[in-house]
């Protein structure tokens, strides 16, 4: 047994025979089979071949036999050469004149070398022959950034932003690459080995939040001539707007692609060659929706990347949105596919070579996980002042806090009922809607550990009760559903706070707050006139209220010095006016204040402003009126 021009063939003799040149078969009798002494000449034992040399891995291959007369059908056998971590077989039947054919793709991962057997299964004749695989130009592999709280290797995630709050860095056909804005949304990290690859091939819910910017990550390695395309390739990718199960969850079709630029500042982009194509830079990007109103309802997003250089990996990092709603019996699976790629030799990226993406998929699994996997929420309450006087105006701050470690909190709704003795003035922190005395407010989201602040301002009536806590201090809040009694009394305003979620909530006791405060009676106000024309004895006047206004007008027809004593134990706003000469002192605790005015018929007012107020004055002859 001899090889000739690289195959192997031999007779039942085991005497070498050549072989026509170009045939590519490797024949031989099954061990245990006799040889027919009335066989075709050797020359024309049967042959097995594939239609390339060569294959990009996930590429088809079609297998040809001939020669296969005498046998009903053929067993053909693929492996890798090296181990069969991969294995295609078929039962071939043969056709009236010989010829036996099969077509089968390769797996979307390199293989060095594959290995082909053909056996006739009434002969018991073997075939065989190999081909290779290539790792071309270009290997494309697809990825999310990984959303989940502490996992290795690279251990912060980036913060669940709704596309309000972030917008894309770099429009189609802007300069297609950037730093960023998604802090922590990495391909790699802390460093750039294949064991950092922090991107995963899947999602779960317990780590995404509701309407939140998803960025998924494309890494381009390039190894071999970029031309005559000059380092400029385009690829197409589908997020899915329905469940595996049809239900009507997924990623929203209004944004589609919402932004796809070369990530400059992740790890995974390194560009250490000659840069002969220039910097790597998403030139356009865009989508189209596609099975609208079906089961494939799909956003299909075409992006066109520009200076690949060999050596260069280069990290494309791609936004959609998840939708912002879920229906209660959602379930399934999201996926999503890398389509397609081809190499851009115009402009329009009409013409080029396919580049093999294989059957690439990275899906959100089991959604159903929105509302099973749990997630403690809790909220407290405090009011602002209290206590508060009867037609002041009180404001409240709610806090609700997500206390799982590492599961976020959808569709976190927080409810207010007011206390009938207030009125509703505003509300901020959250989008809040007021109807029937009850306020209800759309938190969204909340990721492990987060809080959001939402604070209410109301008006307290003027006739809100003042006697059912008889002291005149604060009341302190409790969780739960009922204002906690202040010592010796009853709540004089009671409110009452509540946090839900779609999302299984272990410890309902501090879902609900109660906060009570204390009301006062309103601050007095009382006016005083008095009217000279003389002085020659003396006045002692009181006034002890909440807030005092006194006001004192006197007039003159000659020209005089009056002394005014004051005593002031709370109060340090003092004022004096004159129509032609006025003098005031004021100080804190019982203050001596004298106005000295010379005027000439000129009305003179003094004002001042006390808690516990005590005036005298000489007086004579006055005239009063109150």
């Amino acid at each position: 047994m001899v090889a000739l021009a690289g195959f192997v063939v031999a007779g039942g003799t085991g005497a070498p025979i050549a072989l026509p040149p170009g045939d590519s078969a490797r024949v031989a009798l099954a061990p245990g089979v006799a040889p027919d002494p009335i066989a075709a000449p050797m020359a024309h034992r049967p042959t097995i071949r594939s239609d390339a040399a060569d294959y990009l891995p996930g590429s088809t291959v079609v297998l040809i036999g001939t020669n296969w007369q005498g046998d009903a059908s053929v067993t053909v056998v693929v492996v890798p050469a090296e181990g069969p971590s991969w294995k295609h077989s078929a039962d071939l039947p043969v056709q009236p004149d010989g010829t036996v054919s099969n077509r089968f793709t390769l797996p979307d991962w390199y293989v060095p070398v594959y290995s082909v057997t053909a056996t006739g299964r009434d002969s018991g004749r073997i075939a065989s022959t190999t081909f290779t695989d290539s790792r071309g130009t270009y290997s494309l592999h697809w990825y999310a950034a990984d959303p989940a709280v502490n996992i290795a290797p690279y251990l912060p995630t980036y913060q669940k932003l709704p596309p309000s709050s972030l917008p894309c860095p770099t429009p189609s056909g802007g300069t297609g690459r950037a730093s960023d804005p998604l802090a922590d949304a990495v391909a790699y990290g802390p460093t750039f080995v294949p064991s950092d690859l922090d991107a995963v091939p899947s999602l779960e819910p317990k780590d995404m939040a509701l309407g939140q910017i998803v960025p998924y990550e494309l890494e381009i390695a390039v190894s071999g001539t970029t031309a005559p395309e000059n380092g400029t390739i385009e690829f197409t990718a589908d997020w899915l707007a329905k469940t595996t199960s049809g239900k009507d969850f997924g990623y929203d079709p209004t944004y589609g692609l919402y932004c796809a630029f070369v990530d400059q500042g992740d790890l995974g982009t390194r560009e250490l060659g000659t840069q002969t194509n220039g910097l790597a830079k998403v030139d356009t990007f865009s989508f189209v929706r596609l099975g609208q109103g079906t089961s494939n309802d799909r956003t299909r997003g075409t992006v066109k990347v520009s200076g690949l250089d060999d050596g260069d990996n280069v990290i494309v990092e791609l936004w959609v949105v998840l939708k912002d709603s879920i229906p209660a019996d959602a379930n399934g699976n999201v996926q999503t596919t890398l389509v397609s790629a081809q190499t851009c030799t115009d402009s329009g990226c009409n013409t080029g070579d396919t580049i093999s993406t294989g059957n690439q998929t990275n899906p959100l699994m089991r959604i159903q996980e929105f509302f099973t996997v749990p997630a403690d929420l809790s909220i407290t309450k405090a009011d602002d002042p209290d206590p508060v006087f009867q037609g002041g105006t009180l404001t409240y701050t709610v806090v609700v806090t997500n206390n799982s470690p590492d599961t976020v909190a959808n569709g976190v709704t927080v409810t207010d009922q007011l206390d009938p003795n207030t009125t509703f003035v505003s509300a901020s922190g959250a989008s809040c809607t007021f109807s029937g005395g009850i306020l209800t407010c759309n938190v969204g989201a909340l990721s492990p550990g987060q809080s959001a602040t939402i604070t209410i301002v109301t008006t307290v009536s003027a006739s809100a009760p003042t006697q059912n806590d008889p002291s005149g201090g604060p009341e302190a809040g409790a969780p739960g559903t009922v204002c906690p009694n202040p010592p010796g009394g009853t709540p004089d305003l009671c409110n009452h706070v509540s946090v839900s979620s779609i999302t299984s909530d272990p410890d309902p006791s501090n879902d609900s707050y109660s906060q009570p405060t204390n009301v006062l009676p309103p601050e007095t106000s009382t006016s005083t006139t008095v009217s000279d024309s003389s002085s020659t004895s003396s006045t002692t006047e009181t006034s002890a209220t909440t807030e005092t206004t006194l006001t004192t007008t006197e007039t003159f027809s000659t020209t005089e010095t009056t002394s005014t004593t004051v005593s002031d134990s709370s109060s340090t706003d003092t004022t004096w006016t004159g129509s032609t000469a006025t003098t005031a002192t004021t100080s804190t605790g019982s203050t001596a204040t004298t106005a000295t005015t010379s005027s000439n018929g000129a009305d003179r007012t003094r004002s001042w402003r006390s808690r516990a107020l005590t005036r005298t004055r000489p007086c004579s002859a006055r005239r009063r009126s109150t």
